[in-house]
């Protein structure tokens, strides 16, 4: 990433912007930053949509080379609704390094 960390799964759409997932201190999965999980569905990067691991890795497996991407900025998250974290806060006691 730009700003010295890691990422996996990135997929580019739209020039410079990607999916990927959540930032990790190290090229290491072990690593992540729980800082960046606890972000997850907030504004905090530079216009990319950072998502859980799995999600990041499922469009990386399936959406191949011109997938018609759509984004727009609305109060309403469209027809398929904004996903979970699959646990709302990582606190320190449960910082493991993983993506959950």
């Amino acid at each position: 990433m730009v700003d010295g960390t890691f990422g996996q799964f990135a997929t580019r759409f739209n020039g410079k912007i990607l999916f990927h997932s959540i930032c990790y201190s190290r090229q290491n999965p072990a690593f992540m930053l729980t800082k960046e999980y606890n972000l997850l569905g907030d504004h905090a990067s530079l216009g990319c949509v950072r998502l859980q691991t799995g999600d990041a890795k499922w469009i990386y497996d399936n959406c191949p080379a011109k997938t018609r991407v759509t984004v727009y900025e609305s109060e309403d998250p469209g027809p398929l609704g904004k996903p979970d974290k699959l646990v709302a806060e990582i606190t320190a006691e449960l910082d493991n390094g993983w993506d959950p």
